[in-house]
């Protein structure tokens, strides 16, 4: 039977949630009242539109707790102050018990918070209209950890009455704890012990946030903006930006500098210039940041170009752009985000190998991935470094480390217990201080250069262990920092490099406000060596996974003129096309001193976006304190995939079909099914074949195909139906799978069958059930069945399972079916 990971979504969503909190403060001033004593006012919910929940809360005895704040809190995904608002609050009387009504329908959780006891939360629950859940049970823990502090606005008065939200880093949704501050404005809240986002909303001001654990208890002060006056920017604003602005006449490359040479005082002597994306698919985003590249190249003499992707795979895309050698679109793909894999990146690149291969051009440019996200390359170079200087080690290490080599086991890895996680951690560890140990004797054994890189595949391997730890939301950028530093360091103190993030990483943002962002830590350590800038646009098109609706895939979006006020719209009132705008050069007193001075929303756009809520879209930012310059382009299109690009599929089915693979031509994908992609449809087939099959005629084949792999893939087979038959009930999922390894090739070729529950949002943030064979491989060359079972949660909009292959071979699967047996049950945390 299948272990069942049953809503364990929050932590890894939250963390793919905060990259935007973390830099770019996502504000949504609170139109609501932040009496949290009583039920939320103004609600618009009918009866027949919404329920009650009841319950009673407990301290860790047992007993009765009166005075505590309760509330229902929405299960979403959302960390803004409009995502995290609960519908309704009360107070827990004399006997502990609460009512909280009226809550509209859906799944919610429910928090508890009292001073001096760790707050409560129950989870999985759904309401239902005109219905009540009754029976709730809050049980407050002993352990917590108190913050406190005050809230006052820019002026240092106090914001009576501001509401405090603790979101938790957690495996679930709806546990966002809240507390009021006095009239003095202080507030104090007792949590448990774990990683939050600290969210504080005051009425009439922008919202603040920080990153922070409960492991002790903390003093922390916030600091409000108010809320940027409604209507356009003073005229005064739009003609200091038109007379200020440095036109470009083009974003493509190619086309001369003479209308950049303005820049080159803007760049002056840093040795790093980022460069920042409103969105992850803007075509002229891509082909400006490609001119920016060719001028500083040409022209300023940087030599680094570095891009958010993972470092390892990012070695094979510098392998062609110094040599030639490899396929760059391949290696491209190999970099595994769909963002990247666009003809515009693939111009870049192609670009970068023909200044490396003329002549004329002394100094090479280097390509590197500055981030951490994939852990399997950097265990198999690591491994390959030891073997040569420390095989007793190597052998020590390999088998600790094989979860996280197996490119389809270490995905799955983050959602498993800490104590699976504790082995390889300490592992991880030891080998770094062992590359620390044996330095000179491993550089005897090597070389200066390879002890550096290899220990850096090490570092890797530690960044990506704590990053889907508790704290996953604020390490990846603080280790993409680190690799930026890591680079700068290994090519020497005159180099200079351009990197390539999204606004939100590479915004510096203000001290003591959100969690630092790379660009903070970068700012930090680098000063003013370092540039700035931030994307802007009014208007257009971009891709992205579309998340406002079941199953949604890649896909094209337009939007029209960005609001009044907005940052975006004042660049284009000022009549810009395509401009820069150094921000540095804002005058320090007078109306657009003001005006620059407040915060001001601009589109702050990632992998996902749904149509339904594009006004959430948008980042709150005191633009001259996360940004040196602006570059802004008043029309946009949607940037132009690789014909053989990773896609995320959003395809669902009505019902399974297909399952004994009859249908289909031997040698093509079976119908109704999705193979491999990307990088995984280089290295691996799925098919359909009559090579033995369990019955019938037919059955299906995932095999290996020779040649160089770019990238650490599976090779995957898969079906996704809507999950409208299946919702409450429990679910079966059969199949006969066996497996054999090439004849000439290594071994431990195995395969995994899985079955997951998504509800909304993208990826493996959206997953409500998780039920795979991570820990039980199938090695077995004969035919045999195997079953996966778990509860489909009320919120689930899609069912997915399938078949995943890793290693030389092949994996045959046949006679698949899938079931509801009874009754789910809905389970929830302690």
């Amino acid at each position: 039977m299948g272990g069942i990971t049953a809503g364990r979504r929050g932590r890894f969503a939250r963390s793919a949630a905060l990259v935007a909190a973390i830099a770019l403060t996502i504000c949504v001033p609170s139109s609501r009242t932040l009496d949290a004593a009583t039920s939320a006012k103004g609600n618009p919910s009918t009866p027949q539109q919404s329920g009650v929940i009841e319950g009673i809360a407990l301290d860790s005895k047992g007993r009765p707790v009166s005075g505590a704040l309760v509330a229902a809190v929405p299960e979403n995904l959302g960390v803004t102050a409009e995502d995290t608002q609960a519908p309704a609050f009360a107070r827990t009387g004399r006997s502990g018990r609460f009512r909280l009504s009226p809550v509209p329908v859906g799944p919610y959780g429910v928090t508890a918070t009292r001073a001096g006891l760790a707050a409560a939360f129950v989870g999985g629950l759904t309401v239902g209209p005109a219905k009540t859940v009754a029976g709730v049970k809050l049980r407050f823990g002993s352990d917590g950890r108190t913050f406190r502090g005050h809230v006052r606005d820019n002026h240092d008065a106090p914001v009576p009455r501001a509401q405090i939200r603790a979101l938790r880093y957690s495996d679930f949704l709806g546990d966002v704890f809240y507390a009021n501050a006095d009239s003095s404005g202080a507030y104090e809240i007792t949590l448990p012990q774990a990683p939050y986002l600290v969210l504080v909303v005051g009425e009439g001001l922008d919202s603040e946030s920080r990153n922070t654990r409960a492991d002790q208890d903390r003093t922390l002060d916030f600091a409000l903006d108010p809320v940027s006056a409604p209507g356009p920017a003073p005229q005064e604003v739009v003609d200091w930006i038109r007379s200020n602005a440095i036109p470009l006449r083009t974003v493509e490359a190619g086309h001369g500098f003479s209308d950049m040479e303005p820049l080159a005082a803007v760049v002056g002597k840093a040795r790093v210039v980022s460069l920042g994306e409103a969105t992850h698919g803007t075509r002229e985003f891509f082909q400006l940041k490609h001119r920016m590249l060719e001028f500083l190249v040409a022209r300023m003499g940087f030599t680094i170009f570095g891009i958010e992707a993972t470092m390892p795979e990012g070695f094979d895309v510098n392998d062609y752009v110094l040599t030639g050698r490899g396929d760059p679109a391949k290696a491209l793909s190999g970099l595994y985000f769909w963002t990247w894999d666009t003809k515009e990146v693939l111009d870049l690149i192609r670009w970068m190998r023909a200044w490396n291969a003329d002549p004329a051009h002394q100094k090479k440019v280097k390509f590197y991935g500055f981030d951490m996200q994939f852990a399997p390359r950097a265990v198999k170079k690591t491994i390959e470094y030891l073997r040569k200087v420390d095989p007793a080690e190597a052998a020590r290490v390999d088998e600790t480390l094989a979860p996280i080599a197996n490119p389809f086991v270490s995905q799955r890895l983050g959602r498993s217990p800490a104590a699976q996680r504790a082995p390889i951690d300490s592992t991880v560890a030891q080998l770094l201080n062992r590359f620390d140990e044996r330095r000179a004797e491993y550089q005897g054994r090597s070389s200066p250069g390879a002890w550096a890189l290899a220990r850096q595949h090490a570092r890797i391997l530690s960044q990506w262990m704590a990053m889907i730890g508790p704290d996953g939301g604020a390490v990846r950028d603080r280790a993409m920092a680190e690799n930026i530093r890591w680079i700068l360091d290994q090519e020497g103190p005159d180099s200079k490099m351009v990197v390539w993030a999204h606004n939100a990483h590479v915004s510096t943002a203000e001290p003591g406000a959100a969690a630092n962002g790379m660009g903070s830590y970068l700012r930090a350590a680098l000063g003013r060596e370092m540039v700035v800038f931030g994307f802007s646009f009014d208007r257009g098109g971009f891709q992205a996974i579309d998340g406002g609706r079941p199953g949604g895939g890649l896909r094209s979006f337009e939007v029209g003129p960005a609001p009044e006020g907005c940052l975006d719209l004042t660049f284009a009132l000022a009549g810009l096309k395509t401009a820069a705008i150094d921000l540095r050069r804002v005058p320090d007193k007078g109306p657009v001193a003001e005006w620059f001075s407040r915060r001001h929303k601009t589109r702050s756009i990632g992998a996902t976006f749904a149509d339904s809520l594009a006004g959430q879209y948008y980042g709150s930012i005191v633009a001259p304190r996360h940004f040196d310059a602006i570059l802004f382009i008043d029309a946009t299109t949607t940037a132009r995939r690789n014909d053989r690009g990773q896609r995320p599929s959003g395809a669902i089915r009505a019902e399974p079909s297909n399952l004994d693979f009859e249908q289909g031509t031997p040698g093509e994908t079976p119908p109704e099914w999705t193979g491999p992609r990307g990088s995984a449809g280089d290295r691996y087939r799925a098919e359909v074949t009559r090579d033995n099959p369990v019955s019938g005629s037919r059955c299906a084949r995932i095999r290996s195909v020779p040649g160089r792999a770019y990238g650490e893939s599976y090779g995957s087979l898969m079906q996704t139906v809507d999950a409208a038959p299946y919702k409450g009930k429990h679910l079966r999922l059969r199949a006969s799978v066996r497996v054999a390894p090439a004849a000439a090739g290594p071994a431990g070729a195995s395969a995994y069958l899985w079955l997951r529950a998504s509800g909304s949002g993208f990826g493996p943030g959206a997953e409500l059930l998780s039920a795979g064979m991570e820990n039980r491989p199938i090695v077995s060359g004969g035919w045999s069945e195997y079953t996966l079972e778990g509860d489909v949660p009320a919120g689930a909009r899609s069912i997915s399972y399938g078949l995943a292959f890793v290693g030389e071979g092949a994996a045959w699967l046949d006679a698949v079916s899938l079931e509801a047996v009874g009754k789910g049950h809905e389970t929830s945390p302690p």
